[in-house]
C-alpha cells in the first residue's frame, strides 16, 4: 500500500456519512491501526497484541520538540526472548500526517477511554469490538477481522479497481517499507530499512530486496503503452523517480504553490496598507469637520474651507504622485489651528492623569490644567466635569482614600462621582459664614480649594457649570452601556 492509497482511506473514514454508516469507535480503530501499521512495519498479528504500557508519550528532546516512543517485543523474528526489543521514536511528520501514528493513537485512546475506562498497563490498544462500538478491552481484535475491514473500505474507495489482486493483512508492513525505500523525500538505507523492520542479523541483503521488489510488482497492471510519450505517468511507471517525458514534476507543482502563495501573500499586504491609508483619510476628513463646526460656533475665520477642499484634493490624487498641490495642502494643515479632543475614561484615576499629565497614548498631549480658554472652550462640559474631580483630588491632598471615604460608592462611576462631588462642595460651601448660597448669587459658588485663576477664567467657569450641570457623562464603557444613568438634579443652589 502506497502513502497515497493510505491517505485515501484516511480521508475516506473521516467523512462525516461514513462515519454515521460505521460507528466513530470502528473509524478511529482503523485510521489508528493503519497509521500504526504503516509507520512501524507492523503484521497485523502483532499490532493486535500492543499493549498500554509498550507507550510512552507526551516526550521532549533536548530542545524541547515533543515525540513519542512505541515499544514492540515479540515480533515474527523475535517470539521468545523479552530483553530483546525494538524502541521506536515516532516524532512528528508534517509533510505525512496519515503516517504520523501519535495524532490517530492518541484520538482512538481518547475515544477508548471516553467509552469506556482509563486504560491500565496490561490493557490492550487494540481490543475487540463488538456491534455497537463498546470495547472489550481484555479481548484483542480478531486478525481474519482486520482483513475484512481492509477490503471493505478498499472496495468502498476503489482502490483496486484496474489493479492484480488484493490489499493483504502484510500490505501496511511492506508498503510502509517500499514507501521509505524508494519513495519518501528522505528515502532510508538499506541498513536502516532492515533494523525499522525488525529482520534478523542473517536476514540477506537480496531477500529484503526480493521482498519490497517482488511484492511492488505484484500490484503493477500491463505497461503495453509504456512507449507512448502522452501516457499517463504515476510512480509505478519508473523506479525511484519520474520520468523526463511528464508534463509537470511535482517539484514544479510545490513551486509554483509557494509562488502563488508569496504572491497572494503580498497581494493582502497591500490592499491592508491601502485600507489604512483611506482609514487615516476619513479620520482626517472627520477631524476637518469637527474643527469647522467648533470654529463656526466660537465665530472665529480660520482657513477651514480651504482646509477641506485641500483635504478632498488629496483624497482624490494617489498617493504616489508628488505635486506642488500636495505641498501646499500640506502646508495649509500644518498652519490650521489643530483642536485637541478629551478622550474618554473609564475610573476616575484616567481624569485625575488627564487633568496633570495628559494622556499620550491618547493623544492628549497638553494636560487639561494647561489648556488656554479658547481650546477649553471646544469642550467646556468635559474639561468642567474633569477639573471639578481633580480639584476634588486636591481637596484631600491628593490622598486616595480619603477621597474614596468621602464618595464612597459613588468613586465607580463618574456621573455619580460627580454629583457626589458637587453636593460635597455645597456642603462645605454652606458651613462658610456669610457665604451667599446659588440661588441668590453667582458670585459665591467656588470654594475655598477652587480659586480662579484669573477673571477670564472665573466667567468661562460660570459659563462651563451651567452648561454641565444637565449632563451625566456617558463614558463609563460596557456595564454603562447596559445600565443608562437616567438620574436628574433637581436641587440647585
Amino acid at each position: 500500500m502506497s502513502y497515497k492509497d493510505l491517505s485515501v482511506i484516511m480521508e475516506h473514514l473521516q467523512k462525516p456519512e461514513i462515519i454515521k454508516r460505521n460507528g466513530e469507535s470502528l473509524c478511529l480503530f482503523f485510521q489508528a491501526f493503519a497509521a500504526t501499521g504503516f509507520c512501524l512495519w507492523t503484521r497485523n498479528d502483532e499490532l493486535v497484541r500492543l499493549k498500554r504500557e509498550d507507550l510512552e508519550l507526551d516526550l521532549r528532546t533536548v530542545t524541547g520538540r515533543p515525540y513519542v516512543t512505541i515499544t514492540l517485543t515479540f515480533r515474527k523474528t523475535n517470539k521468545a526472548d523479552p530483553t530483546k526489543v525494538n524502541i521506536y521514536e515516532i516524532h512528528p511528520m508534517p509533510h505525512e500526517p496519515h503516517a504520523y501514528c501519535y495524532t490517530k493513537l492518541n484520538a482512538w485512546l481518547k475515544h477508548l477511554e471516553r467509552i469506556g475506562r482509563p486504560l491500565l498497563p496490561q490493557d490492550l490498544v487494540f481490543p475487540a469490538l463488538d456491534k455497537k462500538g463498546r470495547a472489550k478491552i481484555m479481548e484483542g481484535f480478531a486478525p481474519t477481522r482486520i482483513q475484512s475491514l481492509l477490503d471493505h473500505f478498499t472496495q468502498a474507495t476503489a482502490l483496486i479497481e484496474g489493479r492484480n489482486g488484493r490489499y493483504t493483512t502484510h500490505c501496511f508492513r511492506r508498503g510502509g517499507a517500499q514507501h521509505r525505500f524508494m519513495f519518501a523525500t528522505e528515502k532510508w538505507s538499506l541498513k536502516a530499512v532492515k533494523w525499522w523492520g525488525g529482520w534478523s542479523e542473517d536476514e540477506g541483503a537480496g531477500t529484503i530486496m526480493r521482498y519490497l521488489l517482488d511484492e511492488f510488482v505484484r500490484y503493477e497492471s500491463g505497461f503495453g503503452d509504456v512507449l507512448n510519450p502522452e501516457r499517463s505517468d504515476s510512480q509505478h511507471s519508473v523506479f525511484m523517480g519520474n520520468a523526463d517525458t511528464e508534463p509537470v514534476t511535482q517539484r514544479t507543482i510545490n513551486n509554483l504553490q509557494i509562488s502563488l502563495q508569496n504572491k497572494a501573500r503580498e497581494l493582502h499586504q497591500e490592499t491592508r496598507r491601502d485600507l489604512t491609508d483611506l482609514g487615516s483619510t476619513v479620520s482626517r476628513i472627520v477631524e476637518m469637520l469637527e474643527q469647522q463646526k467648533q470654529l463656526q460656533q466660537l465665530n472665529s475665520s480660520g482657513p477651514v474651507q480651504s482646509v477641506l477642499e485641500s483635504t478632498q484634493q488629496r483624497i482624490l490624487q494617489p498617493a504616489h504622485v508628488q505635486s506642488p498641490t500636495l505641498t501646499t495642502v500640506e502646508s495649509q494643515e500644518d498652519n490650521s489651528p489643530i483642536t485637541p479632543r478629551i478622550p474618554t475614561v473609564k475610573s476616575w484615576k484616567d481624569v485625575v492623569k488627564q487633568w496633570n499629565d495628559g494622556d499620550l497614548s491618547r493623544n492628549l498631549e497638553t494636560p487639561l490644567k494647561d489648556w488656554d480658554a479658547i481650546v477649553r472652550k471646544t469642550a467646556p462640559t468635559l474639561y468642567s466635569q474633569r477639573k471639578t474631580i481633580a480639584k476634588e483630588y486636591e481637596y484631600w491632598g491628593r490622598d486616595e482614600t480619603r477621597m474614596i471615604n468621602c464618595n464612597g460608592g459613588a468613586m465607580n462611576i463618574i456621573g455619580d462621582l460627580l454629583g457626589s462631588i458637587r453636593e460635597k462642595v455645597r456642603e462645605r460651601k454652606a458651613q462658610i459664614p456669610g457665604l451667599r448660597s446659588r440661588s441668590t448669587t453667582r458670585k459665591g459658588r467656588r470654594s475655598k480649594y477652587e480659586e480662579p485663576e484669573d477673571d477670564e477664567e472665573a466667567e468661562e467657569e460660570e459659563e462651563e457649570e451651567e452648561e454641565g450641570d444637565e449632563e451625566v457623562e456617558e463614558e463609563e464603557g460596557e456595564e454603562e452601556e447596559k445600565e443608562p444613568l437616567t438620574r436628574k438634579r433637581k436641587n440647585r443652589f
